[in-house]
């Protein structure tokens, strides 16, 4: 009897232990259910196909987040399938993608004080699965260091240093004597790549892509740009497409020509003034559509544009000035990739 008793109890208590170990399992499969549940939903909301606020369908499977509706746009959308595998596979570049456009060479120029804003602007190309050759010129030793082991992950990437000499390695204030000697050496550049045979796309460090811009680029021009105000010379040479034609070349070198001789203008203060006057007859401008191309202050500052412009190709932050004030602009709508 006792030895009954005694299998009756040990039998009763390995059973409540067993189901206490169910239990147990049960509540740590639920919770991570529920984690996983989570993490899911939340990536689909992050890289989850959607449809845009102004209610077109979105192209590709996946859109990038904004940071509300108002700031969606049609064109934020990404080849991309939903898992990280996936993901990654999508946004690389093959060599014949690179080739596609291998007459035309996308210009950057950078320093250290910018880096972070550079990077994501190449962030943004590589998520517009654009393509392009892109040649950074570094204007100092560190960004130089930094963004040569970019290129590892970037297909299509170069850098080099300047010819001209490393510049300062801090961010440099809008319209500063530093800023200015800063950008002046850009069409120096341009020059020197036309010279070799390529065409010259030349983008500012703070432009942000949201879709491939170069079919826009095509067509019978000599140099195409941005206008920031009607019936006036007032191009933007921060998103500035140059065509190696004679024209170009003629506007190029007596631009540069013009900088030597006023080191203390502003290059496109010259450029516009040489627009203006006409200083190379028969130059073909093509003046990109500001709902594609919008500068910073129609798109953030003009109440209402936004919305009624919400096709964008690229994007260029002007009229956001300084460093740390174009980071916070992208971080607000969504934008900071890196």
């Amino acid at each position: 009897m006792l030895r009954k008793t005694v299998f009756w109890v040990f039998t009763s208590f390995s059973a409540v232990c067993v189901y206490w170990q169910i239990i147990l399992a049960f509540r740590k499969y639920e919770v991570g259910r529920v984690a996983l549940i989570k993490s899911v939903a939340g990536r689909a909301e992050y890289v989850g196909a959607k449809t845009s606020s102004s209610g077109h369908e979105a192209v590709h499977n996946v859109s990038l987040p904004s940071a509300s509706a108002s700031h969606k746009s049609p064109s934020w959308e990404l080849a991309m399938n939903g898992t990280s595998t996936s993901y990654a596979h999508s946004l690389s570049c093959t060599q014949e993608d690179i080739e596609r456009w291998s007459g035309t060479i996308v210009l950057v120029t950078t320093n250290a004080g910018f880096l972070d804003v550079t990077e994501n602007m190449l962030e943004s190309v590589k998520r517009a699965r654009a393509c392009p050759s892109i040649t950074i010129i570094a204007e100092d030793e560190l960004s130089y260091q930094i963004l040569t082991k970019r290129m590892k992950s970037q297909r299509g990437l170069h850098v080099q240093r300047s010819d001209l000499g490393a510049t300062e390695s801090k961010s440099l204030m809008f319209d500063s004597p530093q800023y200015t000697q800063f950008v002046r050496r850009r069409p120096h550049y341009v020059l020197s790549l036309l010279e070799k045979g390529r065409d010259v796309l030349f983008v500012d460090s703070d432009t942000f892509w949201f879709k491939d811009p170069f079919e826009d680029l095509q067509g019978n021009f000599d140099i195409a740009m941005h206008n920031e105000k009607d019936n006036v010379a007032a191009f933007c040479d921060g998103f500035a497409y140059y065509r190696r034609t004679n024209n170009t070349l003629r506007f190029v070198r007596e631009w540069v020509r013009l900088l030597n001789s006023h080191t203390w203008l502003p290059d496109q203060r010259i450029m516009n003034q040489m627009i203006s006057e006409k200083r190379v007859p028969g130059l073909k401008i093509k003046t990109l559509n500001e709902t594609n191309y919008p500068d910073g202050r129609k798109y953030f500052h003009w109440v209402g544009w936004r919305e009624k412009h919400n096709d964008t190709t690229v994007l260029h932050l002007t009229f956001v000035k300084g460093h740390d004030a174009k980071v916070k602009k992208l971080k607000e709508f969504g934008w900071w990739l890196i």
